[in-house]
């Protein structure tokens, strides 16, 4: 239970800030703990209780707005004023006296904005922290409210000043260099962690291209017999049926070929293609195709092109035909009755680019309205 503890607080998964906020906590717990026992012993009254009540609880919920919003500079810079601008002085106040516990409030809040804050809130919290325990230590804050002067002869210059500061500087000096090893740490980590992820990227990337080179080699020998056997074909019937199996091929082809986008688009590499095509042979493709698929399943398959479309058109067809190869073979997967419609239409712009918008629709069992949420999350089917 203690390992699990210690894993969840200060486990290499938890963020370096949170690491370090979580042991200013602790030593913050500890600190007071020990301050109240000390009170007990001295016999001071319930408003000293009240007051530290009051502000552990306000250091607790800052503690949990900081983990859950992640604003560990400005966090930290309120438990500091909290401890050093709230807790000291009142300790001073409530006891009409310097007690011993006020140097370590002070030690207290002025390592824990060491440990926690950077760059202007560190400058801000360590002026703060000074500027509060020479408040209290001067006795200011009680004459503010008309209390008797605080007698300054009780202030031992050594012991309530000059040390506490002291003990400070050494600590600050040895907190901000842990702090830089643990941060140098961190940064050889995520750069050895990167240099793996890019080697295995890498790696990943030349199995992909060997893998479609071994399965390219096949499918082009296949596309080349097919091509032998059309020039042969004695009948317009075998031709179309090896137009189609060719329309496979070109289609499994295309889709070797995103085997290597998968690596492309991972490392920001992936690129569209801008020649020209002809566009009634795609649209005749993708009909083919699923035209195939829905034979002597019963479901009709209804196709509308608009005639406005261009013949030729710049584009990357490929992609485009995989979509909607994709799409349809969806639609196909899941209808068993009825009808899949597929409708393009077309929409010029000012620019000489033109939108193309296509409509997809079938009969079959749909999408549940709790599902369509996850429609596009990451490895993740809606089969059920």
């Amino acid at each position: 239970m203690l390992n699990n503890l210690i894993k969840d607080y200060f486990g290499e998964s938890v963020p370096l800030e949170e690491r370090n906020l979580n042991l200013g906590m602790l030593f913050f717990y500890g600190s007071f703990a020990a301050a109240t026992c000390y009170a007990v012993m001295l016999g001071l009254g319930t408003m000293f209780y009240l007051v530290t009540t009051a502000v552990v609880l306000l250091v607790t919920i800052t503690y949990a707005c900081i983990v859950r919003y992640k604003i560990y500079n400005q966090g930290a810079l309120v438990i500091g004023i909290l401890v050093n601008m709230v807790e000291l002085p009142l300790t001073c106040y409530l006891d009409g006296k310097l007690i011993s516990a006020a140097s370590t409030y002070f030690m207290l809040g002025f390592l824990f904005v060491i440990f926690n804050t950077e760059g202007i809130f560190l400058r801000v919290s360590v002026i703060l922290s000074a500027f509060a325990y020479i408040f209290s230590m001067t006795g200011v804050y009680m004459l503010y409210f008309r209390q008797t002067p605080f007698d300054l002869s009780s202030v031992n210059l050594v012991g309530d000043i000059i040390v506490p500061f002291a003990f400070c500087v050494v600590y600050a000096d040895r907190a901000l260099i842990y702090k830089q090893m643990i941060h140098q740490r961190e940064v050889d980590k995520a750069m050895e962690e990167g240099i793996k992820a890019e080697e295995m990227s890498r790696g990943k990337e030349v199995f992909l291209m060997n893998m479609s080179h071994e399965m390219r080699t096949p499918m082009n020998a296949i596309i080349s017999a097919t091509g032998l056997i059309e020039d042969k074909a004695v009948n317009n019937s075998v031709k179309q049926s090896i137009g189609y199996i060719q329309n496979a091929c070109n289609a499994l082809v295309s889709t070797i070929d995103d085997l290597l986008l998968f690596s492309k688009v991972e490392n920001s590499r992936l690129e569209l293609a801008n020649v020209e095509y002809d566009s009634r042979q795609l649209f005749e493709d993708i009909i083919n195709m699923i035209a195939v698929r829905l034979m002597g399943t019963g479901v009709d398959f209804f196709v509308h092109i608009d005639s406005k479309i261009p013949v030729v058109m710049y584009g990357d067809s490929s992609k485009l035909r995989q979509v909607f190869i994709n799409i349809l073979n969806n639609s196909v997967k899941y209808t068993t009755e009825g009808y899949v419609g597929l409708s393009v239409s077309i929409e010029t712009r000012d620019d000489g680019y033109v939108d193309l918008h296509a409509d997809i629709k079938d009969t079959g069992i749909g999408i549940k309205d709790e599902d369509i949420p996850r429609l596009f999350n990451a490895f993740e089917r809606l089969d059920d």
